[in-house]
């Protein structure tokens, strides 16, 4: 009888009524979004579209470093064709929404941008080295001579399996007398055997060492094949006389033609380096292969300029993509969506964590050997990035635009918007939002970068990326209590201290499945600081106008020049303090960053600190409220 009444009274509390009511409302409200991004043909679309975009961006912009670096480009060359990117976009973003409003080109202009993306990705695509070669050296134990050979780099998986091994001498260096009798061939199989250098080297190992006995191939075959010309027969050497030489001069300069070798003068030899260096035995050939990468830097060169180049011109035209895309969703959805776009970005994210898994796991089963050392077939990230594109194309097809006839003052609005944003408590905000932007910019290509140098599969890199994309998710989502909870000023020096102690801990890592660990970390300071970013614009006290002015400003701020910036700072450290001194250059300026903003914060009048508080408690109170009700 007792439980039947505690029961009874459960029931009619009307606190626990109104508890159940919520929630109830909650799954209706969910279940009501699920039916109808399934039923509306207009969400459909723009949550396929988000979807597949959001794809091909993971499935190229973890792997697109690495493909450079296999390349032989350097850190800064990559820091500035990745920095430069987001840095044009957000200046070019404007100006092509203001012409696509005023002429009603909107849609055009933005299907233009998205195949701009696949035409980028298939001119990078379309460039490949011509000019690198893999030198190959061994000295047979049997008959104590030494054999090489030049592979170009472009044809080496080709060109590895002919047998066109050449016996070659070493440069002597000792002097001998000339003789005055031609140089035979027995004679000259006896100089080759004497002059070959010591038996646990290689040919190779000397004239990388040594300045003046800097030798390469011919590259180019007067008969028309790759690598060195055919073998000559030794008796056509006997059939020419040899000229006399002062004694002074070595007898190896006679053969080096012979032999169709070349001695790179000191002028030709600096236009070409080494790159990679590694032995390895081989089987068939039962002697250990001393293989060495050399690369020409001009055409290193010209491999930065004309990546550059298609960056900033594709670019160009992919600016108003995501502005333009975002105008036509939001302009056709309802007003929940509005309020409320995080569904947009959970479909980008899921989009975002599966292309980066799958591609990452496709890539570290296409190991192949090259030159003596493993390779990785990078060029599968860009099939799947243009396929992920062309879906999003097909699904951009069916926006359509709304023309806003209304005209404003722009330049009035702009001052008005600056103006609220670099007040003091602004300035302290945007220090430590800059902060972030900058080591987002740099972590994105450069951490993926030092994986590899430590060693890291793809699959590490992969996960490490999709962990981070997870945990800026859900640190988004549940950002609004976050913030209310501690306040918009803690949230920014949570993140300082999070990046902090990440930076630390990339400097003294040593275990490469420790940085997925590090990487939720920065993730999840990541996601709380924009959404304390989101925040701060929502609690100013200004008109519509001026907060979607400043809502833009934000934005090209953090993701375009904060990130630009991040990346062509961040590459040229790396290249010039290397790695670890980088990340540690980063961390000392984070403690930095966190003393300016505590101090900053710890000055301003106390009137402005019950200000804070009133937002925090009014304005960001009333906001959640709304955001949970719908």
């Amino acid at each position: 009888m007792k439980a039947t009444e505690e029961e009874e009274a459960i029931e009619n509390d009307p606190i626990l009524k109104k508890l159940s009511q919520s929630k109830a409302k909650q799954v209706s409200l969910c279940l009501r979004n699920i039916s109808s991004c399934l039923l509306d043909p207009d969400l459909l679309a723009s949550q396929a579209f988000c979807l597949f975009l959001y794809a091909s961006c993971g499935a190229i912009a973890p792997y697109l470093p690495l493909y450079f670096k296999q390349f032989g480009l350097k850190p800064y060359h990559v820091g500035v064709i990745l920095g430069l990117a987001p840095i044009v976009q957000c200046l070019v973003s404007p100006i092509w929404t203001v012409v696509a409003n005023k002429w009603h080109v909107q849609k055009l202009v933005f299907l233009t941008g998205v195949l701009s993306f696949v035409v980028k990705l298939l001119l990078i695509l379309a460039v490949q080295p011509r000019k690198q070669y893999c030198l190959q050296s061994y000295v047979n134990s049997t008959t104590n001579l030494s054999y090489i050979r030049s592979v170009s780099l472009s044809d080496a998986l080709k060109d590895e399996q002919k047998n066109n091994w050449k016996e070659v001498p070493i440069k002597p260096t000792a002097a001998v007398k000339p003789t005055a009798t031609p140089t035979t061939p027995a004679v000259l199989n006896h100089i080759v055997a004497k002059n070959n250098g010591p038996r646990n080297g290689s040919p190779l190992s000397g004239w990388i060492k040594g300045r003046d006995n800097e030798m390469l191939f011919r590259s180019i075959d007067t008969q028309g094949s790759k690598g060195l010309p055919p073998e000559r027969d030794e008796s056509d050497i006997a059939k020419k006389p040899q000229a006399s030489h002062p004694s002074s001069q070595p007898l190896a300069a006679v053969p080096i033609e012979k032999y169709d070798l070349m001695l790179i003068q000191e002028k030709q030899v600096a236009s070409r380096k080494v790159s990679k260096e590694t032995r390895k035995f081989d089987p068939s050939l039962n002697a250990t292969v001393h293989y060495v990468i050399t690369v020409d830097k001009d055409e290193l060169h010209y491999f930065f300029l004309i990546f550059l180049m298609f960056v900033v011109i594709c670019d160009f035209l992919q600016a108003p993509t995501f502005t333009l895309g975002d105008g036509s969703v939001l302009s056709r959805v309802s007003e929940h969506y509005q309020l409320n776009p995080s569904n947009m970005r959970i479909t980008g994210s899921i989009g975002w964590i599966t292309a980066v898994l799958v591609v990452g796991a496709i890539v570290s089963k296409s190991v192949f050997a090259l030159c003596g050392s493993p390779r990785l077939y990078y060029v599968v990230v860009f099939y799947f990035s243009i396929g992920f594109v062309c879906m999003a194309f097909v699904n951009a097809l069916w926006f359509e635009y709304i023309y806003d006839q209304k005209a404003d003052n722009g330049s009035d609005t702009c001052k008005k918007a600056l103006k609220t944003l670099f007040d003091l408590e602004g300035t302290t905000f945007f220090i430590g939002l800059m902060y972030v932007s900058l080591c987002s910019g740099f972590l994105a290509p450069f951490l993926n970068w030092y994986i590899d140098d430590l060693g890291g599969s793809t699959l590490v890199i992969a996960t490490a990326c999709a962990t981070r994309e997870a945990m800026v998710l859900m640190s988004y989502i549940l950002g609004n209590s976050f913030v209310s909870i501690i306040g918009r000023i803690n949230v920014i020096i949570f993140s300082l201290i999070s990046y902090t102690i990440c930076f630390f801990c990339y400097w003294i890592i040593k275990n490469l499945w420790v940085v997925v660990g590090v990487v939720a970390i920065e993730g999840a300071a990541f996601g709380l600081m924009w959404r304390s970013c989101e925040k701060h614009i929502k609690c100013l006290n200004v008109s519509p106008e001026v907060l979607t002015i400043a809502k833009g400003f934000v934005d090209a701020l953090f993701w375009g020049i904060g990130n630009g910036a991040g990346a062509l700072i961040g590459g040229t450290l790396y290249g010039w303090i290397g790695s670890r001194g980088t990340f540690f250059t980063f961390g000392i300026a984070g403690i930095v960053i966190l003393l300016v903003v505590i101090t900053m914060h710890l000055c301003k009048p106390k009137t402005q600190h019950n200000e804070e508080g009133k937002n925090l408690v009014g304005e960001i109170s009333e906001d959640e409220v709304s955001e949970d009700e719908d």
